[in-house]
């Protein structure tokens, strides 16, 4: 599952309980799970990893939890090259972000 945060999800209120309680109920089931959070208002969504960052990206195979991969992204910094995991036996792709140079989404 890949989530792109909206403006809802990060202000306080029903929508971002809401929201935190769908994150909550994928988190302790068998899917991989994307977050972009490429908002600056409002306050990020809760995560013991999490440095402080402009925006982020947390990729949390179903394998590897609790633990997530995290990757910070500055303001002024390119998207990085993310692995986003598919089913178990399709293995990752890589989301290069929106680079001139790298486009779109790799095998």
């Amino acid at each position: 599952m890949v989530e792109l945060l909206s403006p809802a999800n990060r202000r306080p209120g029903p929508d971002r309980a809401q929201y935190l309680a769908k994150r909550g109920k994928v988190l302790k089931g068998p899917a991989h799970r994307v977050e972009i959070d490429l908002l600056r208002a409002g306050e990020p969504m809760p995560s013991e990893d999490r440095p402080a960052c402009a925006y982020s990206v947390a990729v949390s195979r179903n394998d590897e939890r609790p633990r997530a991969g995290f990757w910070p992204i500055g303001l002024r910094d390119p998207l990085p090259a993310i692995p986003i995991p598919l089913r178990r036996d399709r293995g990752t792709v890589t989301w290069r972000g929106c680079r001139p140079e790298t486009r779109g989404i790799d095998r």
